[in-house]
């Protein structure tokens, strides 16, 4: 998912179904590529956040499972119910 930082722009991670909270990075200014990888191991789940500096990002589902078929263009914005 690419998006871009701006100066004094923090970035937070936070889930409403974790009880860890948020966490707020601060990235220098820029465009950015976010890679979001998740799974699970021994009854635990993970997920990883990646961010990879890149001005030529695009919205894209690398690798998908059989559950997941997903259409392009990806829809990149949502309206609260």
């Amino acid at each position: 998912m690419p998006f871009s930082v701006t100066a004094g722009m923090p970035v937070e991670i936070g889930s409403v179904a974790t009880p860890a909270g948020a966490h707020v990075i601060d990235l220098p200014v820029g465009d950015y590529r976010l890679c979001f990888e998740t799974g699970s191991a021994d009854d635990d789940c993970w997920v990883r956040f990646t961010f990879v500096p890149d001005s030529r990002a695009t919205h894209e589902v690398l690798l998908a499972d059989s559950h997941l078929s997903p259409t392009y263009p990806l829809l990149t914005e949502a309206t609260p119910a």
